[in-house]
């Protein structure tokens, strides 16, 4: 159950991909980075199955470890098109070479890009959640209508929920507390779930992104 649980938790992230390719045209291009971040997504998941299957598997880290520098940086220009930096843009660039400093110094130099490497999850992790916080109470104070159809709402609150236990998952990676495998196997198990439940929720999401979006600011 556990391996099943992996794939379809990996693999429901195509949910909101196959939406987005159906809508695509009534999308408005302010949510594209965060669309390009899911198919990425989905990619990965299938090129890590590849591996997996092709006796690679030890390639699988350094797949991963480029993916979540792309969607740390995807997922940060998409808080700028919704105008989380729009009184202090010089904070966006700021994030921007944060992460990417960070990223390159811990695979190419404290540590090597074949492993998984936790400090640059955590961090790029935690500040999304913050940014996640920001915008939803933006969104709490200009938008008076039902919050639970919109889509920038929706995403934000899938950003909290998977990011904040992404950072406890690598915490715990970190300082192998404890390490019980039985332990690690169940907090993975719940990091699944989690995983599925957010893809579902970016999936609704897209399903109410529209071209016109009343509460979106100038970035």
């Amino acid at each position: 159950m556990s391996n099943l649980l992996i794939y379809i938790s990996g693999f429901s992230i195509s949910i909101s991909v196959i939406i987005s390719w159906i809508r695509l045209n009534k999308i408005n291009q302010v949510f594209y980075p965060l669309l390009i971040c899911l198919n990425i997504g989905l990619l990965n998941e299938f090129f890590g199955l590849f591996l997996t299957n092709s006796g690679y598997a030890i390639s699988i880290s350094i797949n991963n470890n480029v993916y979540v520098l792309l969607e740390s940086l995807l997922i940060l220009w998409q808080f700028k098109n919704w105008g989380s930096f729009h009184n202090r843009k010089y904070l966006f660039w700021i994030f921007v070479f944060l992460f990417a400093g960070i990223w390159g110094t811990e695979n190419f130099i404290i540590s090597k890009i074949t492993y998984t490497n936790s400090y640059f999850r955590v961090s790029y992790s935690f500040i999304l959640v913050l940014l996640a916080i920001n915008q939803i109470n933006e969104i709490i104070v200009r938008d008076r209508k039902n919050i639970l159809l919109n889509p920038v709402f929706l995403i934000c609150t899938g950003v909290i929920i998977y990011f904040t236990y992404k950072v406890l998952v690598e915490i715990f990676w970190i300082y192998g507390l404890p390490k019980s495998d039985e332990f690690r196997g169940n907090i993975y198990l719940i990091h699944d779930w989690i995983n599925l439940f957010s893809n579902l929720i970016y999936a609704f999401a897209v399903l109410w992104m529209q071209k016109r979006q009343r509460f979106l600011l100038p970035s």
